[in-house]
Parts: C-alpha cells; structure tokens; sequence
C-alpha cells in the first residue's frame, strides 16, 4: 500500500522500510523486546513519500544522547522548573513548557522513531502543523507500510482521513479548538518525569539562548517506552533535552539498545512563521 498525501504543503518522507506498528509514547510497548514479537520485516522496496517540504530546521542546538554533561553555569535565568544541576520540579518544567508551546502564534512539531537491528528497521513519524493566532491545526501520523492518519481542525471542528490496509475513509465532527492539545506534551511528559539529568550546558545560538540536559539515568524506562520492561535487558538508555530560556523543550532525542534498538528525535521549530493550507481531501470529510 502507498497512501495517499495526507499533509498540505510539506514533504515528510519516512527515512524507515516497512514495519510494524509503533506506539506514541505512553500508549503500549515499542517493541524492543524479542519476545513474543514477529520479527520485524524485511524492506519491501522504497518507502513512499507524502507532497510537502520537510519542516526547515531552526536554530536550535542537537539533542544528541551522546552530548556531555555540562558545567552547569550559575550566572543564568534558569526556566520554572530547572536548575544547573537538572530538572528541579517535573510537574513546573512541564507547565512551562505547555504555557511557553501555547504561547507561539505559529510552529511545526516533528516526532520521528527508528526501531529495528541489522536486518531491517520500522518506523513512526508525527507532524502538527499549528497555527494558535487563527486556531487551526494539522496532524498526520504515518506508518510506512501501515497506515495514515491526518487530521484538520478548523472553526471548531475536525476532519479526518484514515488509510490501511482497508482502504481510505474520510469523517468530520464538531470539536472546540484546544492549544493544549497540540503541545506535545505527551511526548515531553515522560523524558521530564523518568528521567534524572545532569548538570546544564549553556548553549547560544545567534538568534537565542539554549540550556541542553544529558540524563544521569533513566528512573522509570515504561514511562517512556511503555509496557513491560526488563531493566536488566537494556545496555543503554540515554536521554537529551534542549530547553529554551522560557521552558520549552524546544528538541529532545534518545536511544534505546536492547534485544531491538530505538532512536526517537521530537523537536518544535518554525516558530511564528509556518503557515498551511486545507488539505486537498477537505470537501471529502466535510461531506461525509
């Protein structure tokens, strides 16, 4: 199956061969464990590619695992919530990321998962598109091989195209535009709360001042992957988050080595200046 385009006006294009279905963080297991997993499947030819330009990437420092600590300078206006030496309350780092996110007129979120060994790799990737100044928003969510979900919200509502397997399927319904919906929060949640990080790296850019976070250690693995996990099975876990001066985890990244491997990237750029239009199947949802 090759769906069909489900983003207006940007190209994803899924960088993962055929796989198995992926869970958002927080929802049920990544399958990192051989157990009781069919194996995943071998590339099947070339993943295909939606009809829009891959988000320009901001200027904002990588959040790579493999960053070192910092030297946790003193002389800066830590955000609510941080300190030089880590995450000081998760719950206040969180708030402010979601009231910081809330706050863009505009931005583009980006969530890209890898799992896979040797042989063959799988794959999950999420857009939204937001625009808070005109509340409107899109989402898609793309398994290669899988499935697609996009869905448009606009004037209080959302329109929806699902394809599969089973073919393609177009809804609609009222729904009230929420900001908070669209923050990604259930991304950042976790990485905040499960994770104990090390000291601050100050981190200046030409346009902004960053803080990056390299994790001590990783307190609660299910809180990120999700289900069961063996801890004595995983020979790495390693977690950065790249912070703005006002709260934001403007880019996050980590690796997981186990019986499967898993890298995740998530980052929030273009902020107050992305821009989208309907997608080409909206007249198909708003009559169904």
């Amino acid at each position: 199956m090759q769906p069909k385009s489900i983003t207006p006006n940007r190209r994803i294009v899924l960088t993962v061969a055929v796989g198995v279905m992926l869970a958002l963080s927080g929802c049920s297991a990544l399958p990192v464990w051989d157990d009781e997993q069919p194996p995943t499947p071998e590339p099947d030819g070339e993943p295909p590619e939606s009809d829009a330009a891959t988000p320009e990437a901001d200027d904002v420092p990588d959040a790579d695992p493999d960053a070192d600590e910092g030297d946790a300078p003193e002389d800066v206006p830590y955000p609510d919530g941080y300190a030089a030496d880590g995450v000081a309350d998760s719950s206040t780092a969180i708030d402010a990321h979601v009231r910081t996110v809330t706050g863009f007129d505009s931005y583009v979120f980006t969530y890209n998962s890898v799992v896979g060994d040797d042989d063959a790799t799988a794959g999950i990737t999420t857009l939204y598109s937001v625009d808070n100044a005109d509340e409107r928003a899109f989402t898609a969510t793309e398994v290669h091989d899988q499935s697609a979900t996009a869905r448009y919200y606009e004037d209080d509502a959302v329109y929806l195209r699902h394809e599969d397997d089973d073919g393609v399927s177009h809804d609609s319904e009222e729904l009230a535009y929420e900001m908070n919906q669209f923050a990604g929060s259930e991304f950042v949640a976790p990485l905040l709360d499960a994770v104990e990080f090390g000291d601050a790296e100050l981190v200046e850019t030409d346009d902004e001042t960053f803080l990056r976070y390299t994790s001590q250690e990783v307190t609660d693995p299910e809180r990120i992957v999700g289900g069961e996990v063996d801890e004595e099975r995983i020979d790495r876990f390693d977690v950065t988050i790249v912070v703005d001066t006002n709260g934001a985890v403007r880019g996050a990244g980590y690796v997981v080595e186990a019986d499967r491997n898993l890298t995740v990237e998530l980052s929030f750029g273009e902020i107050d200046s992305t821009s989208f239009d309907r997608p080409d199947w909206f007249e198909e949802a708003e009559g169904s």
